[in-house]
């Protein structure tokens, strides 16, 4: 199976000095990469997602600059019990 790149591609009209008419010019560009590390980073998300879906326990994700990111409700519960 041949996969083919992902592109990207924009137009612009061009016109001569009276406004007219004159070409087109179109940029492509090969966006195959990005598109992988969006379905990679969709997949790791999901993952993730289904990780915390499946937890009976308390969740607290922080991130790098530690900022609650993500948590689960019952970690209320046992923060109160603590």
């Amino acid at each position: 199976m041949v996969l083919l790149p992902s592109v990207e591609v924009n137009f612009s009209f061009l016109h001569d000095e009276n406004g007219q008419p004159g070409g087109i010019l179109a940029i492509a560009r090969n966006i195959t990469e990005r598109k992988q590390a969006e379905a990679a980073l969709e997949t790791s998300h999901s993952l993730l997602e289904a990780a915390t879906d499946s937890t009976a326990d308390g969740l607290l994700v922080v991130d790098h600059k530690g900022q609650i990111a993500q948590f689960k409700s019952e970690i209320y519960r046992i923060v109160a019990h603590s």
